[in-house]
């Protein structure tokens, strides 16, 4: 389980990256369209002056288009590979604005709006809710540290929470009602914007 851990946090963190330079993306590509630019060359000016990982996979893009791929697909694969809201929300405009037609620099620039709009939001939100992820951790971590404590102090008096069949019943609904507390104050402050 190590290793899938281990892949999905990286996985995690490079998506962080890609989103935190969507936003300057999205202008770059956006100010090429209006200096006459077309989308490719865009990607690839982008490309040329971003960093790692989101110029990589710019410059993919425009690798697989050039070996022979139509830009809508390598634009869904690129959504599909990075699985990111916001370079989904970008890509599926694109492709709208290239079958219906009109001018994709301001279509761009009310998507780098939104996307802007939703980090806003998203730091808000995770400034009201510090507190009480906080206080959750507390609260869990409180009957583990009054387990250690009573243990300090009367070793003998806890070891029947361990030995007797009782006590292990009851060692086992207070560390799975533990869990659930814990669990249900963490969804209660997961929101999705």
């Amino acid at each position: 389980m190590l290793p899938a851990f281990v892949v999905q946090t990286l996985k995690i963190r490079r998506v962080h990256k890609i989103e935190e330079q969507l936003d300057q993306m999205v202008s770059m590509i956006s100010n090429s369209l209006r200096a006459g630019f077309g989308l490719l060359q865009s990607l690839d000016q982008a490309s040329q002056q971003l960093s790692p990982p989101l110029s990589s996979e710019l410059l993919r893009v425009i690798h697989e288009t050039d070996v022979g791929a139509t830009l809508e697909e390598t634009l869904a694969a690129l959504a599909e590979r990075v699985e990111s809201y916001d370079l989904d929300m970008i890509v599926t405009a694109v492709l709208i604005q290239r079958t219906v037609g009109g001018n994709l620099a301001e279509v761009l620039d009310n998507v780098g709006h939104t996307i802007r709009e939703r980090v806003r939001m998203q730091g808000e939100i995770n400034t009201l809710t510090a507190q009480k992820k906080l206080s959750g951790v507390v609260i869990g971590l409180l009957p583990v540290a009054l387990v250690l404590l009573f243990f300090a102090i009367d070793a003998e008096y806890m070891s029947a929470l361990f030995t007797h069949t009782a006590g292990r019943i009851m060692l086992a609904i207070g560390v799975a009602s533990d869990l659930l507390g814990l669990l249900m104050i963490r969804r209660i402050l997961m929101v999705d914007i």
